[in-house]
């Protein structure tokens, strides 16, 4: 349910392991899908095992935390606002956030988990987006509802609403 996203939601994944890449401020959707690939070869190598944590992903419209299983302590906190594209390939979820750097540069930190959840564990991330650009809309005075899909897609591609 949308509304569970704005308290939060919890999903049991295995964190393999995390790495950076850098990038352009807004690469294309093929380019991220390569860059979530190449984050995938780095920390999960063909044919070798792979030293795993037991992880609770919190999903909420505010940010994704990532707890340990046992300990709940957190092992990473993002923001929403800095997570940059989420892909499930397989049962492996990338989750990158995006660092600015000096000159334009951006580092993109890309986790990657492992899950029997994964394509769910992406599409809640996405609906969380959704329901928090919802209220964002709200608290501008903008009643999503009355939006037609155009006009929502329009003011999704705003950059002066972003």
């Amino acid at each position: 349910d949308p509304e569970d996203l704005i308290d939060g939601i919890i999903f049991a994944a295995n964190y393999l392991g995390s790495t950076q890449l850098l990038s352009d401020k807004t690469p294309s959707k093929n380019v991220r899908m390569m860059q979530a690939q190449e984050a995938v070869s780095r920390i999960k190598p063909e044919g070798e095992s792979q030293p795993m944590t037991e992880v609770d992903l919190f999903i909420s419209t505010q940010r994704i935390k990532v707890l340990n299983a046992d300990t709940q302590e957190p092992m990473m906190d993002h923001p929403l606002r800095t997570i940059s594209y989420i892909a499930d390939i397989g049962n492996i979820v990338v989750l990158m956030a995006r660092r600015r750097m000096p000159r334009s540069q951006y580092k993109m930190i890309c986790h990657v988990f492992e899950s029997e959840d994964a394509q769910l564990i992406a599409q809640s991330i996405g609906q969380a987006f959704s329901v928090a650009y919802q209220e964002f809309l709200r608290a501008n005075g903008i009643n999503p509802e009355d939006l037609s899909q155009k006009e929502y897609s329009d003011l999704l591609n705003t950059q002066d609403m972003y």
